[in-house]
């Protein structure tokens, strides 16, 4: 049950479009880390 409720709720976020566009701003910061790094 564990399993099915954390695939559920990644599947939630990743359906939610506000979520893709912060993990995509998160991901940006990132790079833009190394990058200066």
């Amino acid at each position: 049950m564990i399993k099915d409720s954390a695939s559920a709720d990644i599947e939630s976020k990743n359906s939610n479009p506000t979520s893709k566009m912060i993990i995509a701003s998160r991901l940006l910061q990132l790079l833009s880390l190394l990058i200066e790094d």
